[in-house]
């Protein structure tokens, strides 16, 4: 959903949190990383606290995706941006772009 919603980006998607890691670990840098933050295996807190901790230029860029309220301690201690699911398209561009700055 979010390749389509983002068309006119280069996106890059990954089915885990594992694989995203590596990503960024292997070097790859992005403008923004939308992230989940219920996902099997590794959560988006998770995550986030891997990447800040091996490539923590990059912490600051994820943007975390939730529909859940029990994330809010996290989303209110956290200087990430985040947006809640669902969420209108239009709001999701904007703050690419405003992330883009």
């Amino acid at each position: 959903m979010l390749r389509r919603i983002l068309a006119g980006h280069d996106v890059i998607t990954t089915m885990t949190a594992r694989h995203a890691l590596a990503q960024v670990s292997s070097g790859l840098r992005f403008d923004v990383i939308f992230c989940d933050l219920m996902m099997p295996g590794m959560t988006g807190i998770q995550l986030h606290s891997a990447i800040l901790e091996q490539v923590p230029d990059q912490a600051d860029r994820m943007v975390f995706l939730t529909g859940d309220p029990e994330a809010d301690p996290f989303l209110h201690s956290s200087v990430n941006r985040s947006i809640r699911k669902p969420f209108d398209n239009a709001a999701l561009l904007a703050l690419v772009s405003e992330s883009m700055r």
